[in-house]
């Protein structure tokens, strides 16, 4: 067995009056008002732990969050990283002060981010590895030891959202895999075993190509478009907002070039008719990033409309998608679907929408 096993650790429930902590160990466990069944197993280098929560009451619980709490796991060096490939990845000390003056780019949760170290899905620190398995069902993040913690150690977290739990109802989690040793090492193997489980597709390369500017005009988009065919350049992505957008793709692929559309998907536009489809930050109040209302995810509108954008696009003769922004789908705030769904769980809706429709 790996140091790990010898961890002491806790299960920390946060839902209203049902909260409560209890000792993590194999079998069934009762925390707070709901039962959690949690089994330990040996994983390659490290421990795997599979657990779920169950409601055996007669009320239905609202969980906010649920942590596994580690209390003698004190590392002094760390990976702080945030949770979109725009965010910042920096060593650290654990128990670095982290500056307020946060955007909601870079941080799931910034009622924690101005106190303590986040790291999202998965902890890299000078000891090993701890991370969950799987980012589908709900969004995670690991918060690192301090005077500013919400308690010792570090703890694991998954960011339930206020979903319901209905009588006899069960939810499973996303396992957390911990290890002690090499980092190097260790999170190499933590991302084969996690893109495995969550059947992650393994993508050709883009090869180099030329990114066109939206501000050009049709006329000097077709020079650009000749010079980087003579530059040897295959592949070329154009924003949305670019003129001639439409007439694009047939010039690009005679040119020899393979024609990729760079957008936004989950941006609604400014305030309009389309507010009533957007996430609220409170009620009847739409949540806007730059300008721009954010879908939401779990509206039957809003998905047919993805998927139907993307199929027009695709054949329009667009071959592949850049998607930028695809975090605004999974920041917090009022969903049409909260009671059931998490906004990874919308998330997951989103992307799996415009697949459907791009092909």
């Amino acid at each position: 067995m790996p140091a790990s096993a010898s961890l002491p650790a806790s299960i920390e429930l946060c839902a209203g009056a049902a909260s409560g902590v209890g000792p993590l160990h194999d079998g069934a466990c009762r925390v707070g008002g709901l039962e959690f069944r949690i089994a330990v197993s040996q994983s390659g280098a490290g421990l795997h732990i599979d657990w779920s929560m169950h409601n055996r009451t007669t009320a239905t619980v609202a969980v906010d969050e649920v942590r596994i709490r580690f209390s003698e796991l004190r590392p002094g060096r760390v990976v702080d990283r945030g949770w979109t490939t725009s965010s910042p990845v920096r060593p650290a000390a654990s128990d670095d002060l982290v500056l307020p003056v946060v955007v909601a780019r870079d941080h799931a949760d910034t009622a924690r981010a101005g106190r303590v170290v986040l790291s999202h899905q998965l902890l890299v620190h000078d000891g090993g590895v701890l991370g969950f398995m799987d980012g589908r069902n709900e969004l995670a993040l690991i918060e690192t030891p301090s005077d500013r913690s919400s308690g010792p150690g570090t703890a694991a977290v998954l960011l339930l959202d206020g979903c319901e739990l209905d009588p006899g109802a069960h939810r499973t989690l996303s396992a957390l895999w911990i290890a002690t040793g090499d980092p190097d090492l260790l999170v190499t193997e933590f991302h084969d075993a996690w893109g495995c489980q969550s059947k992650a597709r393994r993508a050709a390369r883009t090869p180099l190509g030329w990114w066109a500017n939206p501000a050009l005009t049709p006329a000097a988009m077709r020079v650009g478009i000749e010079l980087a065919a003579a530059a040897g350049l295959h592949h070329t992505v154009v924003d949305a907002t670019a003129a001639g957008v439409r007439e694009l793709p047939h010039q690009l692929r005679a040119a020899g070039m393979r024609p990729s559309l760079r957008l936004r998907p989950f941006s609604l536009g400014p305030w309009g008719p389309l507010a009533a489809h957007a996430v609220e930050q409170s009620p009847g109040r739409p949540l806007v990033v730059d300008a721009s209302l954010v879908a939401d995810l779990t509206d039957p509108m809003v998905l047919d409309q993805l998927t139907n954008r993307f199929r027009d696009l695709a054949a329009a003769g667009w071959e592949q998608f850049v998607l930028e922004g695809v975090w605004l789908g999974a920041l917090a705030g009022r969903r049409r679907l909260g009671r059931t769904h998490t906004r990874a769980q919308a998330l997951s809706l989103g992307l799996a929408a415009i697949r459907a429709g791009a092909g």
